[in-house]
């Protein structure tokens, strides 16, 4: 009887190092977290890496930071609103610094690449040659659509007016109209 007690518990183990095994190869973080006694779950963890692992193997060290994600999600999960708010707010003054002072560089960056490629346009230029600005843009295209389709609308009313009423096509090209004026206008 007590043979097959021992026996049974060794199995119910080995299950349970595979189990193990399998959910962290997976990264199954939701598995952990919602396992219901999470202390249990740490202890768990604790042994099977004293007793199962290589330390300096490259499976250990996945194994190693896979349980420093896990604990670090608990931690987080498990805060209240107020630690929360204390560590969302906690920024250090020199990581602001740092990042403002590269974002400075970046734009000067950008502007002297602007510059450049502006220079680089005028001196493909030749003598008394200026840019051309094209005729028809998208928003100006945009435009003369609108106005066609206030046209449309407007010559349309009387077929439209039989299902909509009189106002739905007289406001639809008005408003079709000043849509147009809009994109077509000069900024």
């Amino acid at each position: 009887m007590r043979q097959s007690s021992v026996r049974l518990i060794e199995e119910a183990l080995l299950y349970l190092n595979d189990l193990l095994i399998e959910k962290t190869t997976l990264k199954d973080f939701g598995f952990f977290l919602n396992n219901g006694n999470f202390l249990k779950v740490v202890d768990t963890l604790e042994k099977f890496e004293e007793g199962l692992l290589d330390k300096d193997s490259p499976r250990a060290r996945e194994f190693i930071l896979f349980k420093r994600q896990l604990y670090a999600m608990y931690e987080v999960q498990n805060r209240s609103v107020n630690e929360h708010e204390l560590f969302s707010f906690e920024v250090e003054r020199h990581n602001l610094n740092w990042l403002y002072n590269a974002n400075t560089e970046f734009v000067q960056e950008m502007h002297r690449v602007d510059q450049n490629d502006q220079l680089a346009d005028y001196a493909k230029l030749g003598k008394d040659e200026v840019f051309r600005r094209r005729a028809l843009s998208p928003r100006r295209f945009k435009g003369i659509g609108a106005f066609a389709s206030s046209w449309a609308f407007y010559s349309y009313a009387p077929y439209v007016a039989m299902y909509f009423g009189s106002t739905v096509p007289v406001l639809g090209a008005v408003f079709a109209g000043l849509y147009g004026m809009l994109q077509f206008s000069e900024s």
